[in-house]
């Protein structure tokens, strides 16, 4: 991490366990904020943990009779 709190690809798809190009790929579909200085890219501890956030599903309740 830099000094800036800014997370690498590497690190980002560590601390979500997911794959480098799985996140790229969230990354191309406009689905997880990303910031971008000169040609390298960098998430954002913040940003990650609010598309987690986000990504939460609750099943609704089944009715009982």
């Amino acid at each position: 991490m830099t000094d800036l709190g800014l997370l690498t690809t590497a690190e980002a798809a560590k601390m979500l366990r997911i794959s480098e190009t799985a996140l790229n790929n969230l990354r191309y579909d406009g689905k997880i904020p990303f910031v971008r200085v000169g040609k390298k890219v960098f998430f954002t501890r913040e940003q990650l943990e609010s598309f987690v956030s986000d990504q939460q599903f609750v099943y609704p309740q089944k009715e009982t009779k």
